[in-house]
């Protein structure tokens, strides 16, 4: 994996004309929405930061307050700005791991994202910078576990890793999973974290 750019693939994959893949689009899509708008509607978050924003269709599903989404394609930040052009509420911001100075939010989330990030420094500072952001509450979209997977060849652009492991990082955040409603399409599960009073 080491000669694997994964900027410079989502870069070049976006200006092709690819999109976010099959987890952004129909029933994983509509399963991702009805989970996130749930939360937002619950815990009344006012403002959120998105790491990995795409092609900006799983956005259209989620009502989402005040938004920022980032990403490491410039061609996906284009793409988000044209399609919420009308949309005040809706920010886009190229993202480079632990360079890009972030706002604090009520939640941040990260969907699909965490196993595309193959270079495992930005990995952890990806993570460190989600973890940085929210006040609150996070919301992350992943794989958990590595040995339940093959690991792809570079060109797919997969890594994927013992999840929980690293969260023990964070011990002030309590973690709920929601299990996969379609494993058959999915190996990726919902992980809530809520920051635990000190």
């Amino acid at each position: 994996m080491a000669d694997f750019n994964y900027v410079q693939y989502w870069e070049e994959h976006y200006q092709a004309g690819g999109n976010s893949g099959s987890g952004s689009y129909g029933i994983l899509a509509e399963w991702k929405a009805k989970i996130i708008n749930g939360f937002l509607e619950s815990h009344h978050v006012e403002s959120v930061i998105d790491f990995g924003c795409g092609d900006g269709n799983q956005i259209s599903l989620i009502h989402y307050p005040k938004y920022l989404g980032l990403d490491v394609s410039l061609k996906s930040i284009e793409l988000c700005l044209g399609r919420f052009i009308n949309d005040s509420n809706k920010a886009f911001q190229h993202y480079e791991s632990g360079k890009t100075q972030l706002p604090h939010c009520d939640l941040a989330v990260c969907l699909d994202v965490l196993y595309h990030i193959t270079d495992e420094k930005d990995y952890f500072t990806t993570l460190n910078d989600i973890f940085l952001s929210s006040e609150k509450f996070i919301i992350l979209y992943t794989t958990l576990e590595s040995y339940k997977y093959q690991v792809l060849k570079p060109y797919a652009g997969m890594y994927h890793r013992n999840t929980l492991e690293h969260l023990k990082r964070y011990p002030e955040w309590g973690i709920e999973i929601i299990k996969q409603k379609y494993p058959e399409k999915s190996g990726s599960d919902f992980l809530i974290l809520i920051k635990e009073e000190l």
